[in-house]
């Protein structure tokens, strides 16, 4: 037998500037609630080998190894994001507390999974190491809790007979749209339907002779965000126009935040610190009175922080 209840879904972080390395203590933690896996794969690099005298392969060469490691889930605690901006988050405050994540060039700090099944009277859980992620998104929809989604790559794999977490710490109350609020230079955009941050971070692997990647580093980060919302004035579109006057040649670029709220104490916000320039600007919609007319943005953001509120005295 195996699925829901017979799993277990848990990671931790491996240790800053010591890329795959096992992770110290066992803050075991979970993928928030309602966590969905779409891939745990992994490649070998196989290269065929032949022979002048043979139209076949006659062997085949295990290169370098890669894993690809993908999982959606509702919100609960931020401690993932050392695994989004690659490091841990500076910390204010005397309780609750702010933790703050930033990109800084360099290192990349990666995280281990456990994923484990119980199936028939056997036990097996895949160990992923060196995990690095790719890119994450984070949406806001109403009339559900908000959701993340990691795209990573891994660099090892061990196969274990049993369950790695023996525990997990305790879950907060999921982030949820009716406590959510997005900010567009300095204004407050009501009737919103959606909205969805994307951050790439795009870390990679360094290699040398060796089958598995030895250190993982930031990449070229990009950052988008989008939005939907009833259509209630033109200050949006002036914003795609460049100016109130229709399409101009350069468009500016706003500030912007996405601040999300448990029930709770719990909060984490996303700001745009410097621009975030409209990209694309269209309605939906349009002459449907079954429907409201919506106005659908896209921005290309600059640099981007993200900033938790947390009863938690040191960063989990």
């Amino acid at each position: 037998m195996t699925g829901a209840g017979n799993a277990s879904f848990g990671w931790d972080h491996e240790p800053v500037g010591n890329y795959g390395g096992d992770p110290s203590g066992s803050s075991y933690k979970r993928f928030g609630k309602n966590p969905s896996v779409d891939d745990i794969s992994f490649e070998n690099a196989l290269e065929p080998m032949r022979v002048a005298d043979d139209p076949q392969i006659v062997d085949a060469v295990k290169t370098q190894f890669e894993g690809a490691f993908s999982a959606s889930w509702h919100v609960t605690n931020p401690w993932h994001l050392n695994h989004v901006f690659g490091t841990p988050p500076s910390s204010s405050g005397s309780g609750p507390y702010d933790y703050t994540w930033s990109f800084t060039p360099g290192r990349f700090q990666s995280m281990r999974v456990y994923a484990g099944i119980n199936y028939l009277t056997n036990t097996t859980e895949r160990q992923l190491e060196g995990v690095v992620g790719t890119n994450y998104s984070i949406t806001v929809s109403q009339g559900d809790p908000v959701e993340a989604s990691l795209t990573a790559l891994y660099g090892n794999e061990t196969p274990n007979a049993s369950i790695t977490p023996s525990s997990f710490e305790t879950e907060p109350e999921p982030l949820i749209f009716h406590q959510g609020q997005m900010n567009i230079g300095g204004t407050n955009q009501t009737l919103m339907e959606e909205a969805e941050l994307e951050i790439s971070p795009n870390a990679r692997f360094q290699r040398g002779w060796n089958q598995h990647p030895q250190e993982a580093v930031l990449g070229g980060v990009e950052t988008s965000l989008t939005m939907s919302k009833v259509i209630t004035g033109t200050d949006l579109r002036a914003e795609a126009y460049g100016g109130s006057g229709g399409p101009q040649t350069q468009v500016n670029g706003p500030t912007a935040n996405l601040s999300l709220q448990t029930p709770g104490t719990s909060g984490l916000t996303f700001n745009v610190t410097d621009f975030a320039k409209p990209s694309e600007y269209g309605w939906t919609n349009f002459i449907d009175a079954e429907n409201d007319a919506m106005e659908d943005v896209t921005f290309t953001a600059g640099h981007i922080e993200a900033t938790a509120s947390s009863s938690e005295s040191s960063a989990l």
